[in-house]
């Protein structure tokens, strides 16, 4: 596993399927009921901006000159939620996943034993 953390919408993915999910943004965008484009969007601005405040005193590579950029408690607190939502969601798909997995390999055992 090459990420450090969750961090970007890619180790979101990667994480998921090394959990046993296939096509782990599709899923999670369906079980939340909204889309995968949006999702893994807001993933990517958060995480810029993040990087923006933490790496470079809240301004775009190559404007640390300029004035910081604003930011709105509705906007972080709508980034927030869409965070924490994504991963009870994919908590919520590996836990089901790894109940689906036991539950063949119990009933591969029985079969074995048979």
């Amino acid at each position: 596993f090459k990420y450090k953390n969750l961090g970007s919408d890619k180790a979101v993915k990667t994480a998921g399927v090394m959990l046993g999910l296939a096509a782990p943004w599709q899923k999670i965008a369906s079980h939340l009921g909204r889309e995968e484009a949006e999702l893994t969007n807001v993933i990517r601005t958060v995480f810029k901006r993040r990087n923006n405040i933490v790496h470079r005193g809240d301004r775009e590579l190559g404007q640390e000159t300029e004035p910081r950029e604003d930011i709105t408690y509705e906007w972080t607190k709508q980034a927030v939620e869409t965070i924490e939502n994504v991963c009870l969601t994919l908590g919520e798909l590996v836990g089901r996943r790894l109940g689906e997995l036991r539950a063949m390999s119990g009933s591969q055992g029985a079969t074995a034993r048979e």
